[in-house]
């Protein structure tokens, strides 16, 4: 779901919608339904185990004085850079490897 105050959640959308977008594309042009194994998010529950985790871990305490501490930890550098790669770098939102579907790169170089 995205998130009203910081719109997280809507690179990933856009990621698997432009993704969506070729495999079809790719399917309408050759009539093959091997192509639309290509579009499959399950990969990506794989590379979000640690932010879903987190979530998570958070969602169940209950106590202020742990969450006071958690957000001291998360302003130290080791906290930042953590709290960076998680959620801000780059590759914390990675694109779909489509280019890994062979039939999806059969269709697509045929059109």
């Amino acid at each position: 779901a995205v998130s009203p105050l910081t719109a997280g959640g809507l690179d990933p959308c856009l990621r698997q919608s432009q993704a969506a977008a070729v495999v079809a594309d790719a399917w309408l042009h050759s009539g093959d339904a091997e192509v639309l194994k290509a579009y499959d998010g399950g990969w990506m529950r794989k590379k979000f185990w640690i932010r879903n985790g987190l979530r998570r871990m958070l969602a169940m305490i209950r106590s202020r004085w742990l969450m006071e501490c958690g957000f001291y930890l998360f302003n130290t550098w080791p906290g930042r850079w953590f709290a960076h790669r998680v959620f801000f770098s780059p590759g914390s939102f990675p694109d779909l490897p489509l280019e890994r579907s062979a039939s999806l790169q059969a269709a697509i170089s045929s059109q």
